[in-house]
Parts: structure tokens; sequence; C-alpha cells
């Protein structure tokens, strides 16, 4: 069992150091300066699941053969993962969690002692109440409710998964990570949020096969969850793997009205960061993603968005012409009554990169300027900088 938990760590850690290496520049630059061989890094970073699928497919394969694996697989020692981390980290928390990763990913790591756990008549009472400060979370409008609300669920629910023995009540502890994955996701504590998706993942394999209906549908959501923090980390490719699987799960077959226009918004997010791509596909995906929903303008603003996004960055001049008349669409988003601030925030920044894309830098400003008061106002902060460092490095400053 502990080799299933190194699987999780170790497929984390990588994954996060790609993402880093997005701002950092390639995995040659970053060998040179950790004064090692491209190929030894390689090796570092060499998941352990092979023919490019999906990380999980380890939790699933025999004990004998994952152990086998982690003879052939090389960690990062103590050192070295120091090193990689204050070379890719100007942040702490989140050096601090990439080192984690690492540590636990290895042979030798300790396991952490087991936090005071809940009784079992109190674990049901103690998910309910992270429940419903989540639900508040995310239907409260205003931005400073988003705030507090969203500091409520952290504040409630960071010790939860480590009060509920995964082995006795599994299913509540997948839906306590689930709520910290969407609050970290929306904080911007992308690596964390990772972390929290694929621990969930990690419990669910161990679920029997004779499976309840809540446990198909969260199997089904903890892989949405890492598809979403995937795409925001730009791990595009990944991402797009993660849907391969989605798609052939039970809930994903069971609730298409729940799980297909979400999957299909999120392979569009996928494609964004696709150089090859055809734009037919990607307006055949917003084409079908938007027959989900014929009566619900928000959700239609939610596909819109990703798709000018997608054009934005295939900027073509039939793409840009496509771009401008749903920018139209999406500033008409923009005066209606009801979206939540996260809403409100990822609309501005998608016309923010138009405004930017057409040369309208007197509207760019304008529309940046809203979405630094949205943004402010809801305590969006890490995404905020996210966001920020994105849209300056798109033609420079604002």
């Amino acid at each position: 069992m502990r080799d299933l938990d190194r699987v999780v760590h170790r497929q984390t850690y990588i994954d996060l150091i790609r993402a880093y290496l997005r701002d950092y520049g390639s995995q040659r630059r970053l060998a040179r300066a950790l004064g090692m061989s491209d190929a030894y890094l390689s090796y570092l970073l060499e998941p352990l699941h092979g023919g490019g699928g999906h990380w999980s497919a380890a939790l699933t394969a025999p004990a004998r053969e994952v152990a086998e694996a982690f003879k052939f697989a090389k960690t990062p020692s103590e050192r070295r993962a120091r090193e990689i981390a204050d070379t890719l980290c100007d942040d702490a928390d989140r050096r601090d969690a990439l080192l984690e990763h690492i540590e636990l990913a290895r042979a030798t790591a300790v396991p952490r002692r087991p936090a005071a756990l809940l009784a079992g008549h109190d674990v049901a009472a103690a998910v309910a109440r992270a429940g419903d400060l989540h639900h508040r979370a995310l239907t409260v409008r205003d931005g400073e409710a988003t705030r507090v609300a969203y500091g409520q669920v952290w504040a409630g629910a960071r010790g939860l998964p480590d009060a509920i023995d995964p082995g006795r009540h599994p299913l509540a502890h997948v839906q306590a990570l689930l709520f910290l994955h969407d609050t970290a996701q929306v904080l911007g504590r992308l690596d964390l949020a990772l972390g929290f998706a694929r621990r969930a993942t990690r419990v669910l394999s161990c679920v029997e096969h004779a499976r309840s209906d809540l446990s198909i549908r969260l199997e089904i959501n903890t892989i949405f969850a890492e598809i979403v923090t995937l795409n925001s980390l730009g791990l595009t490719r990944q991402a797009r793997t993660a849907i391969a699987r989605a798609e052939t799960m039970t809930g994903y077959a069971h609730e298409p009205g729940v799980w297909l226009r979400s999957i299909l918004e999120e392979r569009l997010n996928a494609m964004r960061g696709t150089r090859r791509l055809s734009v037919f596909d990607a307006e055949s995906t917003a084409d079908h993603a938007l027959a989900t929903v014929p009566d619900d303008p928000t959700l239609r603003a939610g596909v819109v968005r990703r798709l000018v996004d997608v054009y934005l960055f295939h900027a073509t001049p039939r793409s840009m012409r496509r771009a401008g008349h749903l920018a139209g669409d999406l500033r008409a988003a923009l005066a209606r009554t009801g979206l939540s601030p996260l809403r409100r925030t990822q609309i501005l920044g998608t016309l923010v990169r138009h405004a930017r894309a057409t040369g309208d830098a007197a509207t760019a400003s304008e529309l940046f300027t809203e979405w630094l008061r949205v943004t402010g106002e809801a305590g969006l902060r890490h995404q905020r900088q996210k966001l920020a460092g994105e849209l300056t490095r798109v033609g420079g400053g604002t």
C-alpha cells in the first residue's frame, strides 16, 4: 500500500515541476542550472505508468509490478530536491508543497503520524458542515461574501481529511478532499489542489467493486477536479489524457447532463494551449457544449469565453474575426446581474486578452481595472497574481 501512496506523490511532483518549467524555461536549462545532464533530469521526471495512459492505471496494477517499477525509478535526493525547489519556486508555500511530494515519493519516506480520528457518528456531521460552507461559497454573489465564505471552507475543512479514516469512511474522506480542492483552486493554490485531487483518486482506487451511486459520482468528480487543475497549470497534454480517462468512466455515462458540458469546457481549455489544433474541432466542441445549456446565459457565457480564448491563442484572421463577434456576447454577459465574482473575473480576463490582441489599449486598461477590483474584493489573491502575470506577458503592461 505504501507503494501506491508513492505513485501519487511521484506523479504529482513530476507534474508540478513540469508546470513550473513553463515559467522558468526549458528542462535543459534547469539541468544546466543544477549541474546535471538533461538525460539524468529526465530520469528523475519519468512517470511510472507506460504507454501514455493515465497515471492512475498504476493504482490498480498488481502490487508486484508497482514494486518492480519503483526499483527502476529514481527520486531526487533531499539535497537535489531542495536545489530543484529553490530554483523553480519563488513562493515559500509552493516550494514546501513540492518538497513534501518529493519526500513522500521516496522509499525511505517516514509515514505521517496519524491525526486524532473522528468517531464514526461524527464523520457525516463534519462532512455535512463542510458541504454547507462550500455550497455557500459557490452561491454567494458579493465579492466580500465570497472571500469570507471560501475562507470559512478553508479553515473548517483544512484538517478534515486527516481526521477521517479513509479505510472506514472512504467516501466521506474523498468528499472532504474535493471541498478542499475547489477552495484551493479558487484561491490559486494549484499545487495543493492537484495534491487533493490525486489523494482522492488514490482513496477511491481501494473502494470495493460493488460501488454505490455516490462512489461512482465521486469517481468522475475526482478526475474532473484533476483535469481542471492540470489545465490551470498549463499541463494541457496531461489534461487531455485525463479527459480520455474520464470519458470511459461509469459516472460519465450515467449522468451526461452533469458532466458532458463540464468535460467539453475542459477540452476547450486544453485546446487553448495546443499549437497543432483544428479550429473546426474547437468550434464543434463549443457547439456541443452550448447545446447542453440552451436556456442558461451564464453557462453559455462560460463556453463562449473558452472558445474566444482558443481563437486568440490561434490568432489567424478568421479566428480574430470570430473572436470579435463573440466578444460582444461576453460584454453583454457582464452586464447581467447574478454572475459570481469568479465567473466575472474569468470573462473579464478573456475580454482583456481580446482588447490587447486587437490593439484597443483604452478598453484593455478599463477592463483590467475592473478585473483588479473584482479579484481584490473576492480575495482571489493567488489567482490574481497568476492572471496578472499572464496578462502582463501578453503584449506588455496594462
